[in-house]
Parts: structure tokens; C-alpha cells; sequence
């Protein structure tokens, strides 16, 4: 038995692969658009996704015959289809017993790929046409262009707040030094990446660090701040303080801090003979984790940060899957910057101690203030830390 079909037989169908019992002309229609979704590779795991005929839903032999001759039709349909373009495929056929079967194998491609003109994708098990919100995605995939270091096209340097840049600046740039620089504004926002020189746009990521109005650009640039006596959101008559931070970079990082102030409990331990107070929560460790969710939040997707403090436990849902190559598997060992401008940015402010540290020393502060270790969530658009009450 081939190698490659055997370690497929009995497996469920998933991201990467699809199983047809048998080859028509209802299944040649949806073949091309999974190809398709295989070549676009949502998820950007750069792994070879796999489209069998013969097999059943759950991956048993279906006595599928005919395969030779159908190899060929797919063969002579794929030299003249309509995904465009062309992704790297390799047909095999296999003859198992007395049933056949069709392996075709799908690399992610280096281009965006369109079948008839439109975009599909693979969510789960399942092929379907991408959304706007999806195709940007897969296209900022192929580009690696970062979304805060490209162009708001729709403002102006005028949108550009002077004074808060130079506020900026003094964080980390010496007064001669600023002093001295006689280079014109446009060229010092290109600098930091604030602003494009060519085009003179802004980048989304100069409009949030010292736009004079960053939500009339970015209106997800938000974090929603909930307090609820209780352990259920939906128990909404234990609701307590609701805000909604906004405006620039600085002034929601010190909206966080000041609202973290605020929330954190003194509660009294017994040790040994004596009472002892204690935070309920250590300060550093949410800081750090709701500065994560900022710095590293998916700022195309249509939502805020929302941080829930309910009664037992605290919760940072942050817009934006995992970025690739960082995955559940690998996470936070391994760190990818979605957004390099604001990263720096924060890093200038002294707002991030050292880029990937974040997640270690708030599990450090969690383990000194003897709270249990943080329990992470992922998919496709969100990430969430959940952190309880020592």
C-alpha cells in the first residue's frame, strides 16, 4: 500500500485535506475551488494540502474504480481551467485491492489564487468564498507588508498631531539632537515609518502613535473596559464600570494603566501568626497582557480590545488570530510582529520592557503573587488570556 495514501485512510477531513468518493462532473466544480483554498493557505501554515478521491467522510475506502481515466480528464481540465494562477500540483493514482484512488497534492502558492475570477478559502473542512475581510488577509499574507506601516490613503500630514510627535520623540531622542535636526517634517515621520515620503500619506501606524484623531482612520483602535460583579457577562445588572479608551497611542496605554489601578483589590492572607496584605491581582502581569493584546492586535478587524473583570477572573480578547509562524503549538516561545510601528513605538515609550518578553514576566508576576498560570485560547480571529484571582 502507498505510504502516503495509508496515513490518510481513516482520518477525519480537515484544513488540508478533502475526500470525494468518486469523480464527476458536481465534484470537478468544487476540486478547483478547494484547490484554490488549498493554494491560498488561510491559515499561512506553508503546508501541502491534500484533495483525495475514493475515500469517504471518514477516510475508508469508498470502492471508487475508474481512476486512470479520470486522472487524465483532471489532468487536460487543470491545462485548461479557471484558477488563475496556476498552483503546484501533483496527481497520483493508487490502486489499493480492488479500489482505486485519486491523491492530489496542493502547495501554498506564492500569489493569491482566484477560481473564476473569485477567492476561496479553507475554514475548518470547508471550502468557501472569502469575504473582504478575508481576502485582505490572505493578500496581506503574500505581501508581508505590516498593516501599520502602510498608507492611510485617505489622510493627510495635517492628520499628523506635531506637538504629540515631538512629545514622542523626547521619549527616547535627546533634546540637541531634536534640536538640531533641521530635516522637514514629512522626512522626519518617515523615519519612525510614521509617514510615507513618496506617497506624503501617513501610515496607520503614525495616525495611532500622534494623530490628531486616530478612531476617524482606525475606529477599531479601542480597548472596551468592563467591570461585572459577578462570574457571568450576561448578568448584566452586576455590570459596574464601562469605558471605552480611546484617542492616541500614550493616552490609551495610560487609560490601562489607570484602570487597572483602580480594579485591583487589597485582600488579606494569613501567614503564620500574622495578616498580611496582597493584591488580588499583580499589576505588571494584566499590564503586560493588555499591552500585548495592543501591540500585537489584528487593527483591520472591525473590533476593539475587550477586557471583562469579572468577580473570579480577568479576560483580554484581542482581534487577530495567531500570526504565522506562531502557532498554539510553538506559543509564546515563538514571537511574530504583526505590527512592527506600533511595536516600536511602545518600545520607544518605554511602554515594553523587551520585545517578546511580555507574556513571561506577567506569567512570572501570576507565579510570585500566587495566582494560577494564564489559560490562553486561539482561532482564526481571536486570542484570549484568561487570568484568575490568587
Amino acid at each position: 500500500m502507498n505510504k502516503d495514501i495509508k496515513e490518510y485512510l481513516n482520518q477525519k477531513e480537515s484544513e488540508k485535506l478533502e475526500f470525494k468518493r468518486e469523480f464527476n462532473d458536481n465534484v470537478r466544480e468544487k476540486l478547483f475551488k478547494t484547490i484554490c483554498a488549498f493554494a491560498n493557505d488561510f491559515s499561512n501554515k506553508e503546508k501541502v494540502a491534500v484533495f483525495i478521491i475514493g475515500l469517504d467522510d471518514n477516510g475508508n475506502l469508498s470502492g471508487y474504480k475508474n481512476s486512470k481515466k479520470d486522472e487524465e480528464k483532471i489532468s487536460n481540465w487543470i491545462n485548461d481551467w479557471k484558477v488563475s494562477p496556476k498552483p503546484k500540483i501533483t496527481i497520483n493514482t493508487n490502486v489499493i485491492g480492488e479500489n482505486e484512488v485519486i491523491l492530489i497534492e496542493v502547495k501554498p502558492s506564492n500569489l493569491p489564487t482566484f477560481y473564476d475570477k473569485k477567492m476561496y478559502i479553507r475554514l475548518g473542512s470547508t471550502t468557501r468564498e472569502a469575504d473582504n475581510f478575508e481576502i485582505k488577509k490572505v493578500l496581506e499574507n503574500f505581501q508581508n507588508v505590516s498593516f501599520d506601516s502602510s498608507d492611510c490613503e485617505m489622510s493627510s500630514i495635517d492628520d499628523i498631531d506635531e506637538e504629540l510627535f515631538v512629545v514622542y520623540q523626547k521619549s527616547f531622542v535627546s533634546k540637541e539632537i531634536i534640536k538640531n535636526n533641521d530635516r522637514s517634517f514629512l522626512e522626519k515621520l518617515s523615519a519612525p515609518i510614521f509617514a510615507n515620503i513618496i506617497t506624503k500619506h501617513p501610515t496607520y501606524g503614525g495616525i495611532l502613535v500622534c494623530g490628531k484623531d486616530p478612531q476617524r482612520y482606525i475606529p477599531e483602535a479601542k480597548v472596551l473596559f468592563l467591570s461585572i460583579d459577578s462570574t457571568d457577562l450576561l448578568d448584566r445588572s452586576k455590570i459596574g464600570n464601562e469605558k471605552v479608551l480611546m484617542g492616541d497611542l500614550s493616552k490609551i496605554l495610560r487609560g490601562v494603566e489607570g484602570l487597572i489601578e483602580i480594579n485591583i483589590k487589597q485582600i488579606l492572607i494569613q501567614e503564620t501568626s500574622t495578616l498580611k496584605k496582597k493584591s488580588d491581582y499583580p499589576f505588571l502581569a494584566i499590564r503586560e497582557l493588555i499591552f500585548n493584546a495592543i501591540m500585537h492586535r489584528d487593527y483591520s478587524i472591525s473590533d476593539m480590545i475587550r477586557i471583562y473583570w469579572f468577580s473570579d477572573r480577568i479576560e483580554i480578547k484581542s482581534p487577530g488570530g495567531l500570526k504565522f509562524p506562531a502557532s498554539k503549538e510553538n506559543f509564546p516561545k515563538r514571537t511574530v510582529y504583526r505590527n512592527t510601528v506600533i511595536s516600536n513605538a511602545m518600545k520607544n515609550l518605554g511602554k515594553v520592557e523587551r520585545f517578546g518578553s511580555g507574556v513571561a514576566i506577567a506569567k512570572n508576576e501570576l507565579k510570585e503573587n500566587k495566582n494560577p498560570d494564564i489559560e490562553f485560547e486561539f482561532d482564526d480571529y481571536y486570542v484570549k488570556a484568561t487570568i484568575r484571582k490568587s
